[in-house]
């Protein structure tokens, strides 16, 4: 038994955002361990957490502008966008 289309873009809606405020939540928890280490790090290994928090924010917004070009490309407005 398939799904209406409507029903499994809803569903993905969700997912997409579900996924980039995870994404966001990482990315805010690693910039709160790098600024709450008790020892100073060595350089590097600070500028690598910096690094993987802006990477991970950086996917976040990049899921979130492709949900939207797809979006966008299947004609639906934000009411059918919305989960």
């Amino acid at each position: 038994m398939s799904r209406p289309v409507k029903s499994v873009v809803e569903l993905r809606a969700a997912d997409v955002d579900d996924s980039t405020s995870r994404m966001q939540d990482a990315a805010r928890a690693l910039r709160t361990f790098a600024s709450d280490l008790p020892a100073a790090p060595d350089e590097s290994r600070l500028r690598s957490l910096r690094w993987l928090a802006d990477a991970v924010e950086m996917e976040a917004h990049v899921l979130r502008d492709n949900w939207q070009k797809f979006c966008d490309d299947a004609g639906m407005n934000s009411d059918e966008r919305a989960a």
